[in-house]
């Protein structure tokens, strides 16, 4: 892979705007998908949740792109990424890992 092929993206809330979650993935079409069919089962049971409760009302999150980068530095920028939410107050739904 080269640069761009991988792109840290934001699960955004169609109700209220508001980022949710933070994730990495080279086919975002495909993640939103996989976010979507596992829900039921997500081992991070708060975003498996709330993507249940948009299912059930009809919707979806929306993804966006938050930043392409290298496949070998993808790591280091989802937790940029994810710090940066936490420490500007976004509540995300992210396992927070020290």
């Amino acid at each position: 892979m080269s640069a761009g092929d991988v792109n840290v993206y934001a699960l955004i809330c169609p109700l209220d705007k508001k980022i949710k979650y933070i994730g990495v993935s080279a086919n975002l079409e495909r993640r939103l998908k996989q976010h979507i069919s596992t829900r039921r089962h997500d081992a991070n049971k708060p975003k498996g949740e709330w993507i249940t409760k948009l299912v059930d009302l009809g919707l979806k999150p929306e993804l966006s792109t938050v930043e392409a980068v290298h496949y070998g530095n993808y790591t280091k920028r989802e937790s940029f990424w994810i710090n940066y939410c936490f420490d500007n107050g976004i509540e995300l739904l992210n396992i927070r890992r020290s």
